[in-house]
């Protein structure tokens, strides 16, 4: 059983992906996780769409991928 909370994994790079739908993933910007595992950034969305957030892995860790976030945006 594990009985161990999730930790973040520090300093690694994570990168940022937007798409349209029915459109495909596009690449917006690389972002980088401080030593608790948390990232932040500022983007512009000019259109509504789909975000995810990628990271590549490394020698010690698979890569995974965030859930799929949409956003909406108003004019």
């Amino acid at each position: 059983m594990w009985d161990h909370p999730w930790e973040g994994y520090g300093h690694q790079r994570v990168t940022v992906w937007f798409k349209k739908p029915g459109g495909s993933w596009h690449y917006v910007k690389t972002l980088w996780t401080n030593s608790t595992g948390r990232f932040w950034g500022k983007t512009t969305a000019s259109a509504s769409g789909y975000w995810r957030v990628v990271f590549g892995g490394n020698g010690e860790a698979d890569g995974s991928k965030s859930r799929i976030d949409w956003v909406r945006v108003k004019r």
